[in-house]
């Protein structure tokens, strides 16, 4: 301690502390000032939580959220069924938009626009294929081809509460639902039947010799789409789409077995024909026709089957490329042998049972015709008129063709209804969140705040006071 004479000496020395303060010192003046800084604190907290509360009650739109799931055929491909090419913009195409807005009952007065820009559609990725996407990247490889099947939608469209939000996002579902089965009925159109025209309209539109042949024609597009269907109905969940199908064939093979040939003999047992000379033209047309379908189905086979059996010549070979200095092979030829076969025999296989399948099928279209146009050639041949009663087997035909088309149509629309409810599905939501910054970030800001600003505020008052 100076003493009184020293300060007097020396005035200076007097406003010299005797020692520099700590950071006990510090923890000292901060703990006598406790009450005060948990004051600060606590009025800021209460500050923070209702301008909070304000702000997301305000400023912070409602969110709704929810996964679409995506698992139609193609999808592995980015393909729709039809084979079109799948686009994410056709989740939210004005199409699905308005379909949705009707369905969601929005105003109408709601723009499609102000609908496009609320609704944000990304795919989600799932963590291994990014792990190998960092990994590629790292190496320098190009990243592999990945084709997303699972799409995050948020909907936030501007001028709808919560309530139609939430209404919102399954009614797009819905009306994207409607769009994927009309590409599947792209794939697999309905078939139309002659209800339009009546049996007299049928009689008078076509040469009577022409109706077996229109009809023969139409089962047989009739039939593809049966064996079609029945082929992808069988891996579906619920087996009675596929005998359903099953049993529509049979229908129609019992149809064509009796109605159909039915009317061919009368009509052509009678020869009711109205131009005998054009129609043999037309027959003669025909047949040259499928006997050049025939020659080129017949072709392609035939270079199908010389593919197999440049394969099957070509087996020694694949050991021969693969052997070390004494001969022996290096790798097992069987193992390749077994490769190739599984990459190309199979397909070739199939694809020439079908060409010779094809082509059975227009000798015998073709070896009819000639029997037609046999008969047409006799001198006899060729009634002015039909006879009467053709009518009448003319509307059992039709009316017993349309009842199997209609059969098929409905359980065509009862299976489209159900696989593309079960390959377009709202996996996860709807749930409603809020569009802004993550509560968590907006707490850590805070704590942080809260906590500097009590200090800043005592250093800044005990400076005031010294000074």
């Amino acid at each position: 301690m100076l003493s009184a004479t020293d300060m007097e000496t020396h005035p200076d020395k007097a406003m010299v502390p005797e020692h520099e303060p700590t950071f006990g010192d510090l923890l000292h003046f901060l703990w006598a000032r406790r009450v005060h800084l948990v004051s600060i604190f606590l009025i800021l907290a209460g500050v923070f939580a209702v301008g909070l509360f304000l702000w997301r009650l305000v400023y912070v739109r409602p969110v709704v959220e929810g996964t679409l799931d995506l698992s139609f055929r193609g999808i592995e491909r980015h393909e729709y069924p039809s084979g079109k090419k799948f686009s994410i913009e056709d989740i939210r195409s004005p199409e699905v938009l308005s379909r949705a807005r009707a369905n969601a009952g929005v105003p109408s007065s709601t723009a499609i626009q102000d609908l496009y820009v609320g609704v944000e559609i990304t795919p989600v990725i799932p963590a291994e294929v990014q792990g190998r996407w960092r990994k590629q990247d790292r190496d320098g490889v190009k990243r592999e081809e990945f084709f997303p099947h699972d799409f995050r939608i948020r909907v936030h469209p501007k001028g709808l509460t919560s309530d139609q939000s939430v209404q919102f996002l399954p009614a797009l579902v819905k009306a994207y639902q409607d769009q994927v089965k009309f590409e599947q009925e792209s794939a697999l159109r309905r078939v139309a039947d002659f209800s339009t025209l009546s049996p007299a309209d049928l009689v008078k539109s076509y040469d009577s010799w022409d109706l077996p042949m229109l009809l023969r024609d139409r089962e047989a597009a009739f039939r593809q789409h049966i064996e079609t269907l029945t082929k992808e109905s069988r891996d579906f969940q619920d087996p009675r789409f596929g005998l359903s199908f099953r049993d529509v064939g049979a229908d129609l093979s019992t149809w064509r077995d009796t109605r159909l040939e039915a009317l061919t003999a009368f009509i052509y047992k009678g020869r009711f024909v109205r131009d005998r000379d054009l129609m043999m033209k037309r027959l003669q047309q025909r047949i040259d026709e499928l006997d050049v379908q025939v020659r080129q189905i017949s072709g392609e086979a035939e270079q199908s089957t010389k593919l197999l059996e440049a394969l099957d010549r070509s087996k020694p070979l694949l050991a021969g490329p693969l052997t070390n200095r004494d001969g022996a092979p290096l790798v097992d030829s069987t193992a390749l042998e077994r490769l190739v076969q599984s990459d190309y025999v199979g397909p070739v296989v199939k694809r020439v049972t079908e060409l010779h399948k094809q082509a059975k099928e227009l000798e015998a279209e073709k070896s009819r015709t000639e029997r037609e146009l046999a008969m047409l050639s006799k001198p006899e041949s060729g009634s002015p008129r039909p006879a009467s009663g053709l009518e009448d087997i003319v509307a059992l035909v039709t009316k017993d063709l349309s009842r199997i088309v209609g059969s098929y149509n409905r359980l065509l629309d009862e299976y489209l209804n159900a696989t593309v409810t079960s390959v377009v599905t709202l996996k996860e939501g709807p749930r409603i969140t809020r569009d802004g910054p993550a509560l968590a970030t907006l707490a850590a800001v805070f704590l942080c705040i809260a906590v500097v600003i009590p200090f800043v505020v005592v250093l800044f008052e005990k400076a005031y006071r010294e000074t």
